[in-house]
């Protein structure tokens, strides 16, 4: 089980079947804001989806194709923060991740990536990690930037959001960046 402590209480981990009555509850108080960025809100309508997804994030963990990780403060769940998507042979990783509103602006998500960023680049021996995200959305790319990702540019029209076609912008950081705040 992978767990990823970066003081203060918190931790990146893995989930497990009985947290999904906490991670439902948090997605569903959060909806309407988080619906606004992420495409996955429709598909999960109540714990039993919640539970379904926790299995398929354990199987993809263990099929090394991506690395699905909650957040955490002590017994109390923040958000997710993951690699949604690892390819091995390319040694790239797209971070993805969310936060509850009540935990916002306090710097949680911004440590919470890089320690993220430390684990694949040191344990996965990833070389490229990638974040995308709207340009609208000026929380997510100011953690982007805030850890030294560079801005590469727009992906236009990247992602389908609830029927509407949305631009993503392309942040990448590299194993190698000297300027990544370590």
């Amino acid at each position: 089980m992978i767990h990823i402590p970066f003081g203060e209480g918190l931790a990146l981990r893995e989930l497990e079947s009985e947290d999904a009555k906490k991670v439902f509850g948090l997605v569903d108080k959060n909806r309407a804001r988080l619906r606004r960025w992420l495409p996955w809100l429709d598909h999960n309508q109540n714990e039993a989806a919640t539970l379904n997804f926790i299995v398929n994030a354990r199987n993809q963990n263990r099929n090394g194709g991506a690395l699905i990780l909650s957040l955490w403060k002590a017994a109390t769940f923040l958000g997710m923060c993951s690699l949604n998507t690892i390819d091995r042979r390319t040694q790239t990783g797209t971070i993805g991740y969310w936060l509850g509103e009540e935990f916002e602006g306090q710097g949680t998500m911004t440590r919470a990536v890089r320690a993220l960023c430390d684990y694949s680049f040191q344990s996965l021996q990833m070389y490229r990690l990638e974040i995308r995200a709207a340009p609208e959305n000026r929380a997510s790319c100011a953690i982007a930037e805030r850890l030294c990702f560079k801005r590469e540019g727009v992906m236009r029209q990247a992602e389908c959001l609830y029927g509407d076609r949305q631009d993503l912008v392309l942040y990448s950081l590299l194993r190698t960046d000297e300027a990544f705040p370590r």
